[in-house]
């Protein structure tokens, strides 16, 4: 079997244009289905990670729903992140996902069901799913 060794510079010039550096200077509200059969929920621990190292993580809300889809997690969900969204921009009020969770239940009197965040969710480190990248 064939092995074949990454090229450093373009190893680094697909970085400098993909990789997320975390430098993200406006209130980030995330919202992921934990059983996502597309972007797996270990993700976000890696998005979170990459904010703190860049010192924005005091910008990032994470919430998890338990849904296996990838976009489309419910009617009254999207409502109640802009709301929750809206709030902390305007009124400088952070959302955490329990308030996230509770406006989705107001919101079902107008948009149905569909709200299943699970506040208390936390995903495992991406290393736990896959082998970590090397480089170069």
């Amino acid at each position: 079997m064939a092995r074949y060794r990454a090229d450093a510079q373009a190893v680094a010039a697909f970085a400098a244009d993909t990789d997320p550096g975390g430098r993200i200077p406006v209130p980030v509200l995330e919202v992921h289905g934990i059983g996502d059969p597309i972007a797996f929920v270990e993700l976000t621990d890696f998005f979170r990670q990459t904010m703190e190292r860049a010192g924005t993580a005091q910008r990032l809300v994470q919430t998890y729903t338990d849904d296996s889809e990838h976009s489309d997690l419910g009617d009254p969900v999207y409502p109640a992140l802009l709301a929750e969204l809206l709030d902390w921009v305007e009124q400088g009020r952070k959302p955490t996902p329990q308030t996230v969770a509770a406006r989705c239940e107001t919101m079902k009197a107008r948009f149905g069901d569909g709200c299943r965040f699970r506040p208390d969710y936390r995903p495992l480190s991406l290393d736990s799913r896959v082998a970590p990248r090397e480089r170069p």
